[in-house]
């Protein structure tokens, strides 16, 4: 980094306050779409978790206290965690996790800005619910709007998550392919009733909606029947505009569109965020939609409610052809990594998802710990432990990953 850059940040984090969380996290009962009440996995007797919101150079503080009855851990997806990797909360790469009964505070440098969220990574515990959104407000915004709205999109299941992956990993295969079904949430609620899931717009104003979809296995895509979407933002990268009708969003993937609300209350109008399910090989991809209402008047008549009348084309969008604001020349590339996906049945008669033809098995000492107390032998993949298949790096190397 420049010096003059490094100052700037510096000056920057000076501004910052330091925001506290007290986080115990434990076994709740949920019904969050009115169709199945369940087990979840919620924060200080609550579900859903409570959505942080900071400024950028804040410093964010979780004070976590384990009250399961198996580990757990935070991990604030897309902060890149420069200089304090041990703050991932990655079990088996940056630490243990947190064990039944004990307590760990997460710090972050809150250096970015932009749409992220937080979840567990151990195991598949977010997907019974341990996951919630962390918005960043740009210390110089770059877009002008009249209301912030975050809308986490999530294809939930009614069975917990062990039995989902129970499934998926099964040995038989008339079990692994049998379909399930996943059912939308909107800022975690979700049923048949719109009342509860409607956006509400006044006419003439500019929305920032991030979108964000926390699904454990679903695409989703998105678009406002009438209205056009303007991308601003995609995983925390402010971007220049770009025109679209319709989002796809793979899971973990954030966006935030601008959106200009009608001139008129005379209408109301449909959006959609329909769930692709094609995790399971052997069962065809699905599209299962899903429908609210963008209110203007609560007696106005609503317009495109059948699939038939939609406007909306589900053109796929490409993040590739944004244009960062901050336009940043590419790096020289010093290495080149490929990785090939696979999708098959290996030696333990069960499916897995590959990188390069090799399953990965969690190494019992988390890997960020390998590599900080191994000297010269960290360059050797073998120290990393059976199937942890590293991939070793020179320090401050630019890395081309080709997928």
């Amino acid at each position: 980094m420049k010096p003059v850059a490094l100052l700037s940040l510096l000056a920057a984090s000076a501004l910052g306050k330091r925001v506290v969380h007290d986080w115990d996290i434990g076994y709740v009962q949920a019904n969050p779409d009115g169709q199945n009440q369940r087990r979840v996995i919620g924060v200080n007797g609550k579900w859903p978790p409570p959505a942080i919101e900071v400024d950028q150079y804040d410093i964010l503080a979780i004070n976590v206290h384990n009250s399961l009855d198996e580990a757990t851990s935070v991990h604030a997806h897309g902060f890149h965690q420069r200089d304090t990797p041990f703050m991932d909360g990655v079990p088996g790469v940056t630490e243990c996790g947190i064990a039944p009964n004990g307590s760990f505070t997460y710090e972050y440098n809150v250096t970015q800005s932009g749409t992220y969220w937080l979840h567990s990574h151990y195991q598949e515990q977010y997907i019974d619910g341990l996951r919630s959104p962390l918005i960043v407000r740009a210390q110089k915004e770059p877009h002008h709007y009249d209301h912030d709205v975050t809308m986490m999109l999530e294809a939930w299941y009614h069975r917990n998550s062990k039995e989902v992956a129970d499934q998926l990993l099964s040995t038989s295969q008339s079990i692994r392919e049998a379909p399930f079904r996943p059912y939308m949430l909107v800022n975690s609620r979700g049923g048949t009733d719109p009342d509860v899931t409607k956006l509400r717009f006044e006419p003439g104003k500019t929305y920032r909606l991030r979108i964000l979809n926390v699904s454990a296995t679903a695409m989703i895509r998105f678009g406002i029947e009438e209205h056009e979407m303007r991308v601003i933002e995609v995983d925390g990268t402010a971007t220049e505009p770009k025109r679209t009708n319709s989002i796809q969003l793979s899971v973990g993937q954030r966006a935030s569109v601008l959106v200009t609300a009608k001139s008129s209350r005379a209408a109301n109008y449909m959006y959609r965020a329909d769930i692709f399910t094609d995790i399971q090989s052997g069962v065809d991809r699905a599209v299962l939609p899903f429908s609210s209402v963008v209110e203007y008047a609560p007696n106005a008549p609503l317009r495109n409610v059948s699939d038939a009348q939609s406007t909306l084309d589900w053109d796929f969008f490409d993040d590739i052809d944004l244009v960062p604001i901050d336009r940043q020349p590419m790096p020289g590339v010093n290495k080149w990594v490929p990785l090939e996906m696979h999708t098959g049945l290996y030696d333990d008669r069960r499916e897995h998802i590959t990188f390069n033809n090799r399953t990965y098995e969690t190494p019992i000492v988390p890997s960020l710990i390998s590599a900080i107390t191994t000297g010269y032998q960290a360059f050797y993949p073998d120290v990393y432990g059976f199937k942890s298949q590293p991939v070793i790096l020179d320090p401050n190397t630019d890395v081309e990953i080709a997928l």
